[in-house]
């Protein structure tokens, strides 16, 4: 996948950085993560901590966005300003980008912390960037950490012990997944499972059927959910928005058929 192409989805983002050395690494770094990353990478391939929306080929991309937005501001409460502030926004950028492993495994790997700080040494040396290394090493370990508590042991440590950028970039994750996502029993992950499935079945559907079938199936799927979550309401903004983002493809599908 071409360089460029990577960079079209980061555009918005990347301008955000302001000094030049932080963003071009990195960009050197997005030109060496795994090409399925911007083309075919759910963020989550359970549903239990992502949200619905986020199922999509580009589920992926689209939570690393919202991590982004999320640490722009929080950058403000841990007062990382300047430079500091462009290190937790490209730490955020590559916080997830080996998120399958280094080749696709289909589902997100626990590990995949540790893979993207390893992906960071492996482009700060191959690449001899001008990054300071001071920089180089917090944008490192705010990817290796970024999963706070969760960081799978022997590398865990004490929340108390983050360092402020560290402790941006966690947050920011944390609260990207969290208030996107809903608050259901156990694990969820039944009810996810069968999410995936109604939408993997709307898909086949949008070329045999008439747009008029989206809210019977919505209406009927919207039922299930709710019977299964303590709090039903929690769930209707997301489905209603997956009703509209269905609606658009569909319409969009059809015009495209008639140009």
């Amino acid at each position: 996948m071409l360089l460029n192409e990577k960079l079209k989805m980061f555009s918005k983002e990347l301008t955000l950085i302001k000094n030049f050395n932080i963003k071009k690494f990195t960009i050197e770094c997005l030109d060496n993560a795994p090409d399925y990353i911007f083309k075919n990478c759910p963020s989550s391939s359970t549903g239990k901590y992502h949200s619905i929306d986020e199922f999509s080929p580009l589920g992926n991309v689209l939570h690393i966005k919202r991590v982004v937005s999320n640490c722009n501001e929080m950058a403000r409460a841990f007062n990382l300003e300047g430079k500091d502030k462009d290190l937790v926004i490209g730490a955020a950028i590559l916080h997830d980008v080996v998120k399958q492993g280094f080749k696709q495994t289909g589902h997100t790997v626990s590990n995949h912390a540790v893979l993207g700080a390893q992906l960071i040494e492996k482009v700060y040396k191959i690449t001899k960037s001008k990054i300071e290394t001071n920089d180089y090493e917090i944008i490192r370990n705010c990817v290796f950490f970024h999963n706070g508590i969760w960081t799978p042991k022997p590398d865990y440590k004490p929340i108390n012990e983050f360092t402020s950028h560290e402790l941006c970039v966690h947050m920011s994750d944390y609260s990207a997944t969290k208030f996107c996502s809903g608050n259901l029993k156990g694990s969820g992950s039944d009810i996810f499972t069968e999410l995936k499935g109604f939408v993997e079945n709307f898909k086949i559907k949008i070329s045999i059927n008439d747009v008029t079938d989206i809210p019977i199936m919505l209406g009927k799927f919207f039922g299930v959910v709710c019977s299964n979550v303590k709090n039903p309401s929690a769930l209707e903004e997301k489905l209603m928005m997956m009703a509209s983002w269905c609606i658009k493809s569909i319409l969009y599908i059809r015009l495209k058929k008639n140009d």
